[in-house]
């Protein structure tokens, strides 16, 4: 054969100049240097459902972010592309959860009362790694927002009722 370049070549493959195999280029699709995704809002907001259905919970950025070595779903830079952020992607593919820290520290609490038991700041700050204080602070504004209700000991979710 004569050498690699000649054995790319003869197999109708590119080369660079040093003999090495290149990619295939991608194709564009918007105009020339705009940087374009294969995904699409509705193909991303099924990803994010797919995920959901799959592991019972919504994607944490971070988790998501790490863990698809095989390149079969959206990245999070396309998340974010797409819908202005982490969180506008999940909204949209819908997830009621408020976003943001003190959006967090809400999803954390109102996750920990979800099973029905009223708790204390201190028990829902033990059990979720929050600090006392922000649970404290969280507490007090969901019971003003009306999203949870003061109990006899500690918080509960409204729906909920005391005594026989």
């Amino acid at each position: 054969m004569g050498g690699w370049n000649q054995a790319l070549q003869a197999a109708a493959q590119p080369t660079t100049q040093a003999g090495l195999r290149r990619s295939a280029p991608r194709p564009q699709v918007g105009r020339p240097g705009e940087h374009t995704s294969a995904w699409t809002q509705a193909e991303v907001i099924g990803a994010l459902q797919a995920h959901r259905d799959r592991y019972g919970r919504w994607p944490a950025y971070e988790h998501w972010m790490a863990s698809d070595p095989t390149g079969q779903r959206p990245s999070t830079r396309t998340v974010t592309r797409l819908f202005g952020s982490w969180s506008g992607g999940l909204r949209a593919a819908g997830d009621p959860r408020p976003r943001g820290a003190q959006g967090a520290a809400r999803a954390v609490v109102l996750d920990a009362l979800a099973d029905g038991e009223a708790r204390t700041a201190r028990e829902i700050a033990n059990a979720t790694g929050l600090k006392i204080t922000t649970a404290q602070g969280t507490l007090v504004a969901l019971t003003a927002l009306g999203q949870l209700a003061k109990a006899p000991r500690g918080y509960r979710m409204p729906q909920q009722q005391d005594g026989p």
